[in-house]
């Protein structure tokens, strides 16, 4: 979790929250950046590059590669469906801080997409870093909310 120069996680496995060091802070800022990519809304800004990757295969589904470059801020590969234009997987470098805080490749694919309040919404995903499983999930349920209350970014 992040609040302004300030960030934190929760510790499972120790029940316990720990606070972010100086990297940590610098890779949950990319994660927000890269996130925010994914939605595709920031991408009308002028500070983006985009460099085409062709045609790949997704699966059983033909797709077209964008990848995004913003000064700043690690690359990230997009790739769209053909037939359909949503996005099937993205490609990007992030830092494990359960291998040593080494980059690694990770991979995104999203698949299931339903409607959500007119909005075409994943509701599969599969993570993958350097080619190896690391998360997967399922959405059973999404709400879209205008507001959030500032109480759910203060420290537990």
């Amino acid at each position: 979790m992040l609040n302004g120069d300030k960030g934190w996680s929760f510790n499972s496995a120790q029940n316990q929250t720990v606070e972010l060091d100086k990297d940590m802070m610098a890779e949950a800022r990319e994660e927000l950046y890269a996130g925010g990519v994914e939605t595709l809304a920031p991408l009308t800004g002028k500070e983006f590059t985009f460099s085409p990757l062709g045609e790949a295969r997704v699966g059983d589904r033909t797709t077209i590669g964008v990848r995004v470059s913003q000064k700043g801020h690690r690359d990230i590969s997009l790739y769209f469906d053909k037939e359909n234009h949503h996005l099937l997987k993205v490609e990007r470098t992030v830092k494990d801080y359960m291998a040593g805080g080494q980059e690694v490749k990770q991979e995104t694919t999203y698949s299931d997409y339903k409607d959500v309040e007119g909005m075409a919404t994943a509701h599969k995903f599969d993570i993958k870093r350097d080619g190896k499983d690391y998360v997967d999930g399922e959405m059973t349920e999404i709400k879209l909310h205008e507001k959030l209350d500032d109480s759910l970014f203060a420290k537990p």
